[in-house]
């Protein structure tokens, strides 16, 4: 997407690393263009959901807003896995669709 669930985020929690992945180039661009608008340090990576390539382990929170229902339904279980592989111990999925 374009990055507007980040901000919060980032707003919300300063200190933290926010990172948005997309797979689509233009739409990255643009997430990173509003966030610098905002001041917001979020870094945007771009990369499909069932693949990032980010560290197993590495994050606390995987979240995503308006993503399910765009992906195929045999695609999703990857998604799912992916997401639970990021997660540190005590970590939150949270989707919202």
């Amino acid at each position: 997407g374009f990055g507007k669930s980040t901000w919060s985020l980032k707003q919300r929690f300063p200190a933290a690393d926010v990172c948005g992945v997309d797979f689509a180039a233009p739409c990255l661009e643009l997430a990173a263009r509003r966030a610098g608008e905002r001041g917001l340090a979020i870094t945007f990576r771009q990369a499909d959901a069932a693949a990032t390539g980010l560290e197993a382990g590495s994050v606390d929170l995987v979240t995503s807003t308006m993503f399910v229902h765009e992906v195929p339904s045999d695609v999703l279980p990857s998604v799912f896995a992916e997401a639970a592989r990021l997660l540190a111990p005590g970590g939150l999925l949270r989707f919202l669709d």
